[in-house]
């Protein structure tokens, strides 16, 4: 029960981030075609692994960069990324059956 409730809850908090990433976008879009916006998976991540310091550790950090090269081909090769949460954790890390959990 703990872990649907702490899924929600990053998942409301990932959603507020995403609304208030997307205002500064539209004020700040110059026109260059580069996005500020950070995906779902990339915020789960940080959520997950970064420790109370703000760190985090370098397997963790190495998956980060992988989860950023992920995201940027998905914006150079399809112009958006509409990856899951679930493709993107597959896709990086591995098929696990946890992770539809």
């Amino acid at each position: 029960m703990y872990m649907q409730e702490h899924e929600m809850e990053m998942e409301i908090e990932a959603q507020r981030k995403l609304d208030t990433q997307l205002g500064v976008e539209m004020e700040s879009n110059t026109g260059d075609g580069t996005s500020t916006l950070e995906p779902l998976y990339i915020a789960k991540w940080n959520k997950l692994k970064r420790h109370v310091n703000g760190k985090l550790d370098d397997e963790a950090e190495f998956k980060l960069h992988k989860f950023q090269e992920l995201h940027e081909n998905e914006i150079q090769e399809k112009g958006a990324d509409k990856l899951s949460i679930q493709e993107a954790f597959t896709d990086v890390l591995g098929y696990h059956p946890g992770y539809a959990r």
